[in-house]
């Protein structure tokens, strides 16, 4: 039963951080979208490995992580 709560409560926190980082970042007009894989250590289990996968936004002033 915690776990259901525990990920309910986790997909609104991840939504209200989405609606918050939309409203606050401003699109530049020229602007370079990158990503990149890596095989990094689950959370789950440290012995395996997950691919995960960082979109980030640059422009010439700074650097914006959408996601990873």
């Amino acid at each position: 039963m915690s776990d259901i709560i525990s990920d309910k409560r986790r997909q609104r926190i991840g939504k209200q951080m989405a609606v918050h980082c939309k409203t606050k970042w401003k699109a530049s007009e020229f602007a370079s979208l990158h990503w990149d894989s890596k095989l990094a250590p689950s959370v789950a289990n440290k012995h395996e490995c997950d691919e995960q996968l960082t979109v980030v936004v640059v422009n010439s002033r700074d650097l914006t992580i959408l996601g990873v």
